[in-house]
């Protein structure tokens, strides 16, 4: 059913995509950065933190104003924002820059997920909310069976640098089809 359906297929793809190079920033790729730099666990953790705080901020700002009128192109923006900052990382060496491309990457991951989660479930049918819902898990943690060994490897061959670059640019071209999707892109929720 999910699949069959344009919009929700674009979805849970366009998410999968997302989650793959997302998911992993905070956990393994920021700690990864600082261990190859020689920050200390303070320093780690302001990086992983600013990513939580641009997401909450996000949340918050939705909560009270509630999304945007055209949810697929805000999520759409949100991953392209969130996969530059990403990218942009790999050149910072400065901790306190560091920590506002980490931000900027929360702020555009919350912008994502605020907007995607309610635009799936408002396209999906009221009848298998549960099944699709758990379509679209799937989609978000499957992925992660294949990064974080890529990361792995990475870490063990190449630079810091190298894997905040390829999950940046992976991040930011995830974005780039969903603005060239114009289902997905021109989609608004519906009550």
């Amino acid at each position: 059913m999910v699949f069959t359906t344009p919009l929700l297929r674009a979805i849970v793809l366009l998410t999968g995509a997302f989650a793959m190079f997302m998911v992993p920033f905070s956990p393994l790729l920021v700690p990864l950065v600082s261990t190859e730099r020689g920050w200390d666990p303070l320093t780690t953790g302001m990086g992983a933190g600013a990513y939580g705080v641009g997401m909450a901020c996000v949340t918050v700002c939705v909560l009270w104003r509630g999304a945007a009128e055209r949810a697929g192109l805000s999520a759409s923006v949100g991953m392209l924002t969130a996969g530059m900052a990403i990218a942009a990382a790999a050149a910072i060496p400065e901790p306190s820059v560091f920590w506002f491309s980490a931000l900027v990457a929360g702020l555009g991951t919350g912008v994502f997920s605020t907007h995607v989660g309610p635009l799936f479930v408002a396209g999906s049918p009221r009848e298998a909310i549960g099944r699709a819902q758990a379509v679209v898990t799937f989609a978000q943690w499957s992925p992660l069976l294949l990064a974080n060994p890529l990361i792995g490897f990475l870490a063990q061959n190449h630079t810091a640098a190298a894997a905040l670059v390829l999950w940046g640019a992976g991040a930011a071209a995830a974005g780039v089809a969903a603005l060239c999707t114009h289902r997905f892109r021109v989609a608004v929720i519906t009550a």
